[in-house]
Order: structure tokens, then C-alpha cells, then sequence
């Protein structure tokens, strides 16, 4: 059973998760208003039971999912605190009406809009981290429990630099490739031919005098003749150097942007459309 330490999401709503030795602990943060972070259990991380949390999400995974999840959209209210075991010191509400999420305060109340995508992504990506390890049983009702989830688990991000673990980067892109109808290498290619082409125009190069078309950014398609990765690796040099980056970095900067443009029409853009009331809280 290895160690982690990881932070999984962004400022309305974010898990630390940590095991050290086999031992599980984890706390929750919320954006109480803007700049202002609440956590749910005080300033610190609470230990649980691994096999407790990971049952406790399964149990109340079709109310916190709701339509995100094929499930009934009617509304759901929860102390996040629940998910330890009912401890005391939260009293930090998690309520979901239809597919807006919001977290009651005393004073006022924090709608997340658009962003309500993310408080269940981040649990949902809570849950397959505990449940890598856990007995076969509890992996099983896990997985039929998430696994008509219409969003992304939110991509883990390693405490010690904040990077984010390379398996789960590639599931990332898997995930986006997939709900776009293509295949990850396919997709990966178009991300990488765009965005050499890109960076020629933007040096300057005599063979790249124009920038790709809007059309060809359209992540609901694949440009057509997509050359080969070697040929699109010819074209990045013509930009690498200049720009002072590595063949390796570009292509993340390629696959990450696309990942980007796939999450705002698989995600934001199906969920909360243009023109929606919670369409003004757009995370790009």
C-alpha cells in the first residue's frame, strides 16, 4: 500500500488526502467568500478509516452526484463533516439542487454556478483514490456506484510540487478523448499538430505564415490529414528553441490546452449552456 499526499481541486472546494504508514487522513476546504477559505475541520487533517469513507460516499453518492449521475435531481443537503464520521467541528454544508451546487453559511450563501461541477468531480476523484486500495467489494459497489458519473474525476495534484501523478494525467486525457468520440492517440496527435503550427506562426517561420483556423480548434472534430508525430515533431523545433522549452513540454502544453477546450464542451457547455444563469461562474 503505497504513501500519498495530495490536494485534489481549486478554490471554491478542495480535499486534502494523505497516507502515511497505512494511515488515512484527509480535510476538506471550502471558499467561504472570495480569497477566504473555510475548512471543515478546522486547521487541520482528521484521520478516518478508509474502508468507513469510501462506504460513506458510495452510500450517498447517487444524492451527491444527482443528474450529474443519471440519478433524481431533487435537492440534497449535507455536512461535509458526515464524511469523517460526523465529527463536531463542521458544520459546513454541501447542497445540491439540480445540478447547481451551493454551500449555506450564516450569513450568506456561496453559489458555485457553473463551477458546481467541481465539488463533484473533487469527491468522485476522492473516492477512486480510496478505492485503488480497497477490498475487491468495496471497489466493486464503488465502481458501479461512480461509474455513470457524466464528469471527470478532478485531475490529483502532488503536495510536495503540485504536479500531477502521470497515470492520472493520462486517464485525464482519456477521459476528454473519449467523451469527444476519439481516441486518445488520435486526439493527442491533433492537440500536438495544432500547436506546433501554432508556435511557428507565432516565431515567425516562413513555412507557417498562418495561425490554424477556429474549425480546426473545434475538439469536437479532428483536422483531416493529420501528419505524423515525427513530422509534428519537426515542426515544434522550428519553435522549441526560441521559446526555450523542450519537445516534451510542448507536447504537455498541447495535450493540456486541448484538454481545456474538451472540458468546456463536455463539461461546462453540456451542464450549464450559454446563456444559463450560472453560465456567468465559466471556469476556462
Amino acid at each position: 500500500m503505497q504513501d500519498f499526499d495530495y490536494i485534489i481541486g481549486t478554490h471554491p472546494f478542495s480535499v486534502h488526502i494523505r497516507r502515511v504508514a497505512a494511515k488515512l487522513s484527509f480535510g476538506i476546504t471550502v471558499e467561504r467568500t472570495r480569497g477566504v477559505w473555510t475548512e471543515v475541520f478546522g486547521q487541520k487533517l482528521v484521520d478516518v478509516d478508509s474502508d468507513s469513507l469510501l462506504s460513506t460516499l458510495v452510500s450517498f453518492w447517487p444524492k451527491i452526484a444527482g443528474p450529474y449521475a443519471g440519478f433524481p435531481s431533487a435537492k440534497f443537503l449535507m455536512d461535509l463533516s458526515m464524511l469523517a464520521g460526523y465529527l463536531p467541528e463542521g458544520k459546513v454544508y454541501f447542497v445540491r439542487d439540480g445540478y447547481e451546487v451551493s454551500f449555506p453559511f450564516m450569513t450568506h450563501l456561496v453559489e458555485l454556478g457553473s463551477e458546481s461541477v467541481i465539488p463533484v468531480e473533487v469527491l468522485l476523484a476522492l473516492g477512486n483514490v480510496i478505492a485503488a486500495d480497497a477490498p475487491p467489494h468495496l471497489q466493486a459497489i464503488w465502481k458501479r456506484a461512480s461509474t455513470q458519473t457524466a464528469l471527470p474525476p478532478f485531475p490529483l495534484s502532488r503536495m510536495e510540487d503540485m504536479g500531477q501523478p502521470d497515470e492520472d494525467a493520462a486517464s485525464e486525457t482519456e477521459w476528454y478523448a473519449s467523451a469527444v468520440g476519439q481516441d486518445r492517440e488520435t486526439y493527442c496527435r491533433a492537440a500536438n499538430w495544432l500547436h506546433a503550427r501554432q508556435l511557428a506562426f507565432a516565431v515567425d517561420h516562413p513555412n507557417h505564415p498562418t495561425e490554424p483556423t477556429q474549425s480546426e480548434y473545434d475538439v469536437r472534430h479532428v483536422p483531416e490529414s493529420l501528419p505524423s508525430d515525427a513530422e509534428i515533431d519537426a515542426i515544434y523545433v522550428l519553435s522549441a528553441t526560441k521559446l526555450g522549452y523542450t519537445l516534451s513540454e510542448l507536447r504537455k502544453q498541447a495535450v493540456d490546452q486541448r484538454n481545456s477546450f474538451a472540458r468546456d464542451v463536455t463539461v461546462f457547455r453540456r451542464f450549464f449552456p450559454l446563456g444559463s444563469k450560472a453560465d456567468e461562474n465559466v471556469t476556462q
